[in-house]
This record gives structure tokens, C-alpha cells and sequence, in this order.
């Protein structure tokens, strides 16, 4: 699959957790058109966002296990709330967050890659 896309690498995250802890009918609604065979979904870190946007999305809560500063951005290594799932965010500027603290992002609908687990692609492609 895709983690070697970008640095920080892309987050895989099981499409089952979404269903349930992207923000209930919000959440089904913008995953129910996925490629038949999805059961992965790819995010980069930049594009779970602090801040939502105004265009539908989903939300996932996290819990923040290691700030790190990078120049004029930093990194959230969080972990998946209510899961082990960890999960990397790129966020511009230095945002006034503490390790060890609950954070909700934010993910529009287009920022989803759709990926089989079983086959390692992308799901959906033609050609």
C-alpha cells in the first residue's frame, strides 16, 4: 500500500473503525460511495486537519503521545481513540496542544484514499 507516499508516511486506517468513530451519519455518508472492495483507507498527514472545514467530513478524536517540532511545522503521533491504531499528523506552526491530550481532526471526504488490505491497492483504479 501506500505509506511511502510523503514523509511523514500515509496513515492507514481500517475503513471499519470510520464507519463507527468518524461522526456517526456524517461518517456514513461520505464513505458509503468507496470503491467495492475498500476495506482500508489512506489519509496523509496533512490532510487531518485541527480545524474543520466547512464542507462535510469526518471527525476523529485521538490522544496525543508525542509532539514533535519540525521547523515550520510540527508532527502529532497520536493514538486512534478507543483503538491502538497510531497515526501521524502534519500540521503547520506549533498549535498550543500537550502531550497526553484528547485532540479532534478533521478529514474531508476527498483526502481518503481507498485500499484493500488483502491486495495492497489502491481500490477503484482502472487501467
Amino acid at each position: 500500500m501506500a505509506t511511502f507516499i510523503g514523509l511523514p508516511a500515509m496513515n492507514l486506517i481500517p475503513l471499519d473503525y470510520l464507519h463507527t468513530n468518524g461522526g456517526g451519519d456524517t461518517a456514513k455518508a461520505l464513505l458509503h460511495d468507496l470503491p467495492k472492495g475498500t476495506d482500508i483507507v489512506g489519509i496523509c498527514p496533512d490532510d487531518l486537519r485541527m480545524r474543520a472545514p466547512s464542507e462535510p467530513h469526518l471527525v476523529v478524536e485521538s490522544n496525543l503521545e508525542l509532539f514533535e517540532a519540525a521547523g515550520a511545522e510540527s508532527h502529532l503521533y497520536v493514538r486512534l481513540a478507543g483503538s491502538d491504531q497510531p497515526t501521524v499528523i502534519r500540521i503547520a506552526g506549533q498549535p498550543p496542544v500537550a502531550e497526553g491530550e484528547t485532540l479532534r481532526f478533521h478529514v474531508t471526504r476527498e483526502a481518503l484514499h481507498p485500499f484493500n488490505r488483502g491486495s495492497g491497492k489502491r481500490t477503484g483504479d482502472h487501467g
